[in-house]
């Protein structure tokens, strides 16, 4: 038994887990006395009943099924440890594991069939009975209709996993038979009602939150608006998603075009507030190798709007701002200190790739736009040091992916690949090339459907390299600066 165990923890290593919608199923190995003849038989033909099946999203782990196969002898045994099922549903992500035993007889079975939760404890429903043949198909023909049974059994129709402002996306999409302009109840369970001598879950206590509408459709995931609230409290992942507001699909109402047009995306978006803490430094390399340089301690603030036309098409505004005093580094710079304040100003416009919809899986942006990098130095004409920017057209890349509940990394980068190079006071002549980038590394915590932690690393470099001949005999000067970000953002 500590065998079995250790094995299934081993493979749930460095595996989040949460409790698994009801309607992700899993077939566990069925067991008989006769040396898995008949169960074989009758697990595929249930296995194909529930692959085609329109309310079990079946989870197959075969891993995990041949692991179990190696114990036959106390397979049973190993069946009925909460800790068995709790590790199998951890890592096949099955809210719903069916647990069946044949026990033969002389004349036809004994059939005992379970439908355990993901916790290992829960019995979301039990039947067993004596049959008067054991038949293959005639057993898997009455677990069917005892999984149809359970299904209707089942309180919600999905679970949110997505909410934005006052939109939400629900896991469930056409193969579940819904569709735009449905009615959807929002409720959050509050405690499970069990028999008190049955130990069976009989019932949930629920606390109705919210009704809207859905107003677009993927195979998997529906989107909706809400339209009433009746609770103060938000809503948040993994709250319940009721169709029509508890009617059953074959009593709701199609909708003409004009209705679902109402319900299309509207603009939303977000806006944050940003600190930064870090380094800057201007690096001056000579025409004869030589090098001067500049640097100190910068601080900052930054905002950002960012506003999505839809789900896939956004635009944004950013504009960031820093302190600091520059001091000689080494070289041949004649004032040992140089106040310097730094203006950055991006627009952008962008398409956002989703390839498991917006919620879910990452979020992959592509953009373009127009990027001012000013680095405000007193001007020291004997060291070559002036007020100076960078400027023009910005391209770039984003990933976003999620990596635990409400966790999300991610990692940016812009480029300005033919900036524009200014000078306050010329000093160094016409430049020959001037490239800029900045790169970003970071994450965000999801402490509510409006607000968010966000912290990072940026690292950002802007150089200009100058035409033979240019004064002070200077052949580049390059901007740097490293810092650490970290603000919230909020979601409107």
């Amino acid at each position: 038994m500590k065998k079995i165990t250790i094995i299934l923890m081993l493979l749930a290593l460095n595996t989040s887990f949460a409790e698994s919608s009801m309607r992700k199923c899993m077939l566990l190995p069925i067991t008989d006395s006769n040396q898995g003849k008949l169960a074989f038989s009758v697990f595929e033909l249930l296995e194909e009943y529930l692959k085609g099946s329109d309310w079990c999203y079946y989870r197959s782990n075969s891993e995990i099924i041949n692991i179990l196969g190696n114990y036959k002898k106390n397979i049973s045994t190993h069946l009925k440890n909460k800790e068995v099922i709790k590790l199998i549903a951890e890592k096949s992500g099955a809210g719903s594991m069916i647990r069946i035993e044949i026990i033969n007889q002389l004349k036809g079975a004994d059939l005992i069939v379970e439908v355990v939760g993901s916790n290992g404890t829960d019995i979301y429903f039990k039947e067993k009975t004596e049959l008067e043949t054991a038949e293959p198909e005639f057993i898997a023909q009455t677990v069917e209709n005892w999984l149809k049974v359970y299904e209707k059994n089942i309180p919600y129709d999905g679970r949110l996993i997505g909410v934005l402002g006052n939109q939400f996306t629900i896991d469930v999409g056409r193969g579940y038979g819904i569709r735009v302009g449905d009615t959807i109840k929002i409720v959050r369970p509050i405690r499970k009602k069990r028999h008190p001598l049955l130990k069976e879950v009989v019932d949930w206590e629920t606390k109705t939150l919210a009704r809207g509408k859905i107003y677009n459709i993927t195979n998997t995931q529906a989107q909706g608006k809400i339209e009433e609230y009746n609770s103060r409290s938000k809503m948040k992942l993994e709250d319940w998603a009721i169709v029509g507001g508890g009617k059953t699909l074959a009593q709701k109402i199609s909708v003409t075009d004009e209705d679902a047009e109402k319900y299309k995306f509207g603009k939303l978006g977000n806006i944050g507030l940003f600190f930064d803490l870090g380094t800057g430094s201007e690096s001056l390399a000579e025409s004869d190798g030589t090098e001067n340089q500049a640097g100190g301690i910068l601080v900052g603030v930054q905002t950002k709007l960012e506003m999505w036309i839809t789900r896939k098409y956004w635009g944004s505004i950013e504009v960031g701002k820093k302190f600091g005093n520059y001091s000689k580094k080494k070289g041949n710079i004649a004032s040992d200190t140089n106040v310097i304040d730094t203006l950055t100003y991006k627009m952008k416009a962008g398409y956002k790739y989703l390839p498991l919809g917006f919620f879910y899986g990452p979020q992959i942006d592509g953009y373009v736009g127009y990027a001012s990098y000013n680095y405000g130095l007193d001007t020291d004409s004997a060291s070559g040091l002036t007020d100076t920017t960078f400027s023009g057209i910005l391209v770039g890349m984003r990933a976003d992916v999620p990596v635990y509940n409400q966790y999300r990394l991610f990692v940016k980068i812009d480029v300005l690949p033919y900036a524009s190079y200014s000078e306050e006071i010329k000093l160094h002549g016409g430049e020959q090339s001037s490239l800029g980038y900045d790169f970003e590394l970071g994450g965000t915590y999801s402490m509510s459907p409006t607000l968010s932690l966000y912290g990072s690393i940026n690292v950002s470099s802007n150089k200009a390299k100058f035409e033979s001949g240019a004064s002070h005999g200077i052949r580049s000067i390059t901007f740097k600066e490293n810092n650490l970000r970290f603000g919230t953002q909020f979601t409107f």
